[in-house]
Order: C-alpha cells, then sequence, then structure tokens
C-alpha cells in the first residue's frame, strides 16, 4: 500500500512539474507577446510623427532671425521674433539632432518654422547665428 502512495505522490509531481513548466511558457510567450505589441505601437507612433513632419514640410515654412528666450520644456523654446515673445515648438528632427542646452537667453539664431494643423508653430531648422 505505501507503494501504491509513493508511486501516486510521483504522479502528481510530475503533473504539478508539468503544468508549472506549462504555466511559465505562456508567462514568457505572453510577455514577450506585450513587448512585441508595445515595441510595434512605439514604431507605429514614430513613423506616424515623421509622416505628419514629412506633410507639414510641403506647407509654407518661414525662415527667420530671432533671439533666443530660453527651454520651455522639452517640445519646445520661446523666442523673440519681430519683437514678438513666440513659443516654437520642436520637431522630432530637431530634438534628435539639436542641443538646445548649447544656447544662452539673447544668442541669436536663425529658424525655419510651419504652422502645424493643430495651428502650432514648429521649427525645423536652427541655425547659431552667435
Amino acid at each position: 500500500m505505501l507503494n501504491g502512495c509513493s508511486k501516486q505522490n510521483e504522479k502528481q509531481k510530475d503533473t504539478t512539474a508539468a503544468e508549472t513548466s506549462a504555466t511559465e511558457t505562456t508567462a514568457t510567450e505572453t510577455t514577450q507577446s506585450d513587448t512585441e505589441t508595445a515595441q510595434e505601437e512605439t514604431n507605429s507612433k514614430e513613423e506616424t510623427q515623421t509622416n505628419q513632419e514629412d506633410a507639414n514640410q510641403g506647407k509654407s515654412e518661414m525662415k527667420k532671425e530671432a533671439t533666443f528666450v530660453g527651454q520651455v520644456d522639452s517640445n519646445s523654446m520661446e523666442v523673440t521674433i519681430d519683437n514678438e515673445l513666440t513659443v516654437l515648438f520642436l520637431s522630432e528632427s530637431i530634438k534628435a539632432s539639436f542641443n538646445l542646452g548649447d544656447l544662452k537667453n539673447g544668442n541669436k539664431i536663425e529658424v525655419t518654422y510651419y504652422e502645424n494643423d493643430s495651428s502650432q508653430l514648429v521649427v525645423s531648422v536652427i541655425i547659431k547665428l552667435n
């Protein structure tokens, strides 16, 4: 009778180990799937932003000399254009290629910008003049 109990316990251990392994495999697959889905969403958002910027490039761009006032946040900066304080939003390409930390209040810059569909002024080119 003890032999029967021992074999039954081994069978239960094997079943529990198999169930645990299957659960871990499913959890791993779910995590990988979630990660892939999140990456696809990120790529899609970046592609949408790039496509929006490309579409906006076809709009009328303005090129002006400006005086840098300061960075508002990671997405925008304040400048004075034609003696008027103006907020310019930073395009993704500017965020990736231009370090606003190199600019100080009062620096003269040349900016190329356009108005997007939300009536925001988006800078696409910054050139430091002094």
